[in-house]
């Protein structure tokens, strides 16, 4: 017979996807690395090969105040600086030519002017110092208002200072004080605080030269040296009579000042004002207050 042969298509269309797995663990840190060798510091000079672990260091590390001709320092005069010494604490030598600025600070009765500022470019070797060739110097300022009923003593605070002038930078530096005062003293008037009509207070004042020159008009200097006495303008200076003994009992009111002109005051010499004061007008009321002013007056 006949064979039928009969083909039939079979097909597989596959599974579907699994779900997904769970997320896996973080891994663990790993150890440190060993230490590294500590770095090092140095400044090396190209021309000599040296390597050094400091640079120079400068400080202002002493001065002097030059004396005064007589001994005092008083308002309006110029005072001078001399053997300033720079030292070089660091191991590297200070270059010649390098600008070093040394000035002087002002304050409330120091005046310094910038244009007194001393240059050095001297070479420092390390561990030791230079002197500065040269003086520097500034103003005393006078006070701001004349001391009353007071002697005029005060002291000033003198701080030099020093600059690396290429890179603006402070150096440390030292200060000193000064006493300020004038030559001359003038005592406060020692009388009777109180007096009646026509009755005369005697008083006595005291100028003292407390310098080791000489003061006066009549002195190589030729400095004037003055007492004035005088009474407020408020007053009428006719109502008051002024005896002074030292002028062989001459008489003045105080309509206007009376003056004394020292000629000459020694070392160590006083001057003495004394005399009597009388009031002459009967008109002033009891327990009137007239102020008697001695001023001290030095050219």
């Amino acid at each position: 017979g006949n064979t039928v042969t009969t083909y039939t298509t079979c097909s597989n269309p596959g599974g579907s996807n699994g779900s997904s797995g769970s997320s896996g663990y973080s891994g663990s840190s790993g150890q440190n690395g060993s230490r590294g060798t500590n770095g090092s510091f140095g400044i090396r000079i190209v021309e000599t090969g040296q390597v050094f672990s400091q640079t120079c260091s400068l400080r202002l590390d002493s001065f002097e105040v030059a004396p005064s001709d007589d001994g005092i320092f008083e308002p309006g005069e110029m005072v001078f600086l001399q053997d300033i010494y720079y030292h070089n604490s660091g191991q590297i030598c200070y270059p010649r030519g390098r600008v070093v600025a040394t000035g002087v600070g002002s304050n409330r009765w120091v005046h310094f002017e910038p244009a007194d500022i001393l240059e050095s470019v001297e070479e420092i070797p390390p561990a030791e110092s230079i002197m500065l060739r040269e003086y520097l110097q500034f103003l005393l300022k006078y006070p701001a208002q004349t001391p009353t009923n007071q002697t005029f003593r005060t002291v000033a605070t003198i701080q030099p200072y020093g600059l690396y002038q290429r890179i603006n930078h402070p150096i440390p530096a030292i200060e000193r004080q000064i006493e300020i005062k004038y030559p001359v003293e003038l005592s406060k008037i020692n009388g009777t605080p109180s007096i009646t009509f026509q009755e005369e207070m005697p008083f006595a004042l005291e100028v003292r030269n407390i310098s080791t020159k000489e003061i006066g008009p009549e002195t190589k200097e030729g400095r004037i040296l003055r007492v004035i006495l005088r009474t407020n303008n408020e007053y009428n200076g006719r109502s008051v009579i002024v005896r002074s003994l030292n002028d062989r009992d001459q008489s003045a009111d105080l309509t206007a000042p009376i003056v004394y002109d020292i000629a000459e005051l020694r070392e160590g010499q006083t001057w003495s004002l004394t005399g009597t004061v009388q009031f002459v007008n009967a008109d002033f009321q009891e327990n009137s207050h007239l102020p008697l002013i001695a001023e001290l007056h030095l050219g």
